[in-house]
């Protein structure tokens, strides 16, 4: 099964497309089959995902009952939207948020190990993962206890491991977001499949490192949300003014080595759901499969965060570049991450 989810991933061509593949594995009347979908990242983002398996299910059950397929009114269309948003920002609807970006993209760079010049070998990564117990502590309890939400949370973590890591009070992220801002009058994407995803620069400043006390924890979570409610429009317009702000400000947004040197994206919960009481199509997600990137391409940061909540556990993976850090060096702060994620969720349990 991974060999043919890696064959799959692998084999889109963005010049003839299709750019939506799928396979359905059986196994008898032993287990459900397994029906595995894959798409180019260029048409389809994780909101799209559910949107897609939404239309899917309702699909399915339409057919089932032998009724005719009817998905509901179209949203508005990708490219109607993108045109929208071109002329929006040429307009200079974004401009108020051109001096906060610029100052965002002074970033200190992240400590190496070794300075490279060419591509090195294959990605690396390293798995972190949390019991059940933390897990539910910081989705249920830490959102109460801190009054905020669980991507500070775990922003609050990263920022304190890289702290330590570099030795430094200020460190930067790049995050990403959604994209789907309410920006464009007229506009409703809410059942819209494409890459409508958001990435943006923030810095976070952590002047008295938690030594694991109520207070210090509480103060350190407090700071990062304080930091984030900063960010104008959730950085919706970090990439809208790169990509078709005036010519002089698109050069400082996108010029090469500016910026945070690490990406972190979380992507919710994919537990398991049960369909069966409504006959629907899909009783469990398992989310990722096989290797949905190619281990050969080093991507635009030295290391990647990318999580979610799987069977229950809160689990992140931290891809790196093996010729520009060791793999000691990424499962030491990785550590540190969790750890941080860990005391946090303790503190929740003693405190609510």
């Amino acid at each position: 099964m991974e060999k043919a989810a890696d064959a799959l991933h692998a084999g889109f061509d963005l010049g003839r497309g299709p750019l939506l593949r799928a396979a359905l594995f059986r196994f008898g009347e032993a287990r459900r089959p397994f029906l595995f979908l894959t798409a180019h990242h260029l048409v389809i983002d994780g909101v799209s995902w559910r949107i897609l398996l939404d239309d899917l299910d309702i699909a399915y059950q339409q057919g089932v009952r032998g009724e005719p397929v009817d998905l509901g009114t179209k949203t508005t269309a990708f490219r109607d939207w993108a045109r929208r948003l071109a002329e929006h920002v040429a307009e200079g609807g974004l401009d108020h948020e051109a001096d906060h970006w610029c100052e965002a993209l002074d970033a200190r760079p992240l400590p190496v190990d070794h300075q490279v010049a060419t591509p090195g070998p294959e990605i690396g990564t390293v798995p972190v993962e949390l019991d059940e117990r933390d897990t539910e502590a910081l989705l249920r309890s830490a959102p109460t206890a801190y009054r905020t939400r669980i991507n500070d949370v775990l922003l609050a973590a990263l920022a304190l491991a890289l702290s330590r890591w570099t030795g430094q009070e200020r460190v930067s992220v790049e995050l990403e977001g959604h994209g789907r801002e309410d920006v464009l009058d007229g506009v409703d994407l809410s059942r819209t499949v494409g890459w409508f995803t958001t990435m943006y620069p923030v810095s976070f400043e952590l002047p008295d490192l938690p030594d694991g006390g109520l207070a210090d924890w509480r103060g350190l979570v407090k700071s990062v949300r304080r930091r984030l409610r900063t960010v104008p429009g959730n950085g919706f317009g970090f990439g809208a003014l790169r990509a078709f702000g005036p010519p002089g400000l698109r050069e400082r947004l996108s010029r090469h080595g500016d910026g945070p040197q690490i990406v972190f994206n979380y992507l919710g919960q994919w537990d398991a759901r049960s369909a069966e009481s409504q006959g629907g199509l899909v009783h469990a997600e398992h989310g990722s499969f096989g290797q949905d990137h190619d281990p050969r391409e080093g991507g635009s940061h030295l290391l990647e965060v990318v999580g979610a909540v799987q069977d229950g556990q809160l689990g992140f993976t931290w891809r790196y570049r093996p010729d520009v850090h060791e793999r000691a060096t990424v499962e030491a702060v990785a550590g540190d991450f969790a750890e941080a994620l860990r005391r946090i969720a303790g503190d929740c349990r003693g405190t609510v």
